[in-house]
């Protein structure tokens, strides 16, 4: 088994010195990924922005209702809707009306 893993080293180090000792092969191993980090780099982020998002606040103390604020602030929703039932939000994500919903539990000022 280690001699199998060897061989299949080996290979891989005589590919990738035969790829470095052709001009085109270093441009066509090293352009494409330069170029591919550049541009998506700036494209692709985790950040949220403008999605429609459904709250459920099952909690009436008051650390509860300040996060519902807080969330209602927020710059970075289109649309927040708020609802009194569970169903009603799971109906809407089963839809795809809502990309987001967020529940605030009934012990979330307790904890």
């Amino acid at each position: 088994m280690l001699q199998c893993f060897r061989r299949i080293w080996t290979l891989i180090v005589k590919e990738i010195l035969e790829v470095l000792r052709d001009r085109s092969g270093r441009q066509m191993l090293i352009g494409p990924p330069l170029i591919q980090l550049i541009l998506f780099s700036s494209a692709a982020t985790l950040e949220v922005k403008n999605v429609d998002l459904m709250l459920l606040n099952l909690d009436s103390g008051r650390h509860g209702q300040e996060l519902a604020l807080r969330i209602g602030a927020s710059k970075r929703f289109d649309s927040i809707y708020v609802v009194d039932r569970s169903a009603v939000m799971a109906e809407a994500l089963e839809r795809r009306e809502i990309l987001l919903a967020v529940t605030i539990p009934s012990d979330f000022s307790k904890k």
